[in-house]
């Protein structure tokens, strides 16, 4: 919804690019506006994915982890690339469309490995070869298909 919003509320106010009332009309392009309002959702999802892998930060002395700086990965603020260079916009659009679909499919494989790794704890293996982590792989191949359907948005480094 957010999506089909954003590319509206984009189409209908790019008439005011033909007589600004504000500079940030004047200076931003179609394409950049979308970026801008597609960008931050897709960066919301990929930390999300992020916090279910393990944590990988360092901690520092006093035992509390290191934190990055909040602005670091924030697209409005200045950056070596512009959000246009970084991502693309057709890209942005399909993966925002889709990923409601997608994770309903997604949420269905997670729960199906889910169960038949609680079942291979239990029961056993149906061939014979138990090991404690059997779904485990599964699971988390789950979150990392994930992260790859997220990451199409971006543009490839060429």
């Amino acid at each position: 919804m957010y999506t089909i919003f954003s590319l509206l509320f984009v189409v209908f106010s790019s008439p005011l690019r033909l007589c600004p009332p504000v500079p940030f009309f004047r200076s931003t392009s179609f394409a950049t506006q979308l970026c801008q309002l597609l960008v931050p959702p897709l960066h919301v999802q990929e930390r999300l994915v992020r916090r279910t892998r393990p944590s990988s930060r360092r901690r520092s002395p006093s035992g509390s982890p290191t934190r990055r700086k909040q602005h670091e990965n924030d697209p409005y603020r200045s950056a070596p690339l512009a959000l246009t260079d970084s991502y693309s916009v057709s890209a942005l659009i399909f993966v925002h469309l889709l990923s409601p679909f997608l994770g309903l499919g997604l949420l269905l494989a997670v729960w199906t490995a889910a169960f038949f790794w609680v079942f291979a704890m239990i029961v056993g293996n149906p061939d014979g070869t138990e090991r404690r982590d059997d779904g485990r792989a599964a699971v988390l191949g789950v979150g990392s298909w994930w992260r790859k359907w997220l990451a199409k948005a971006r543009k490839s480094p060429s």
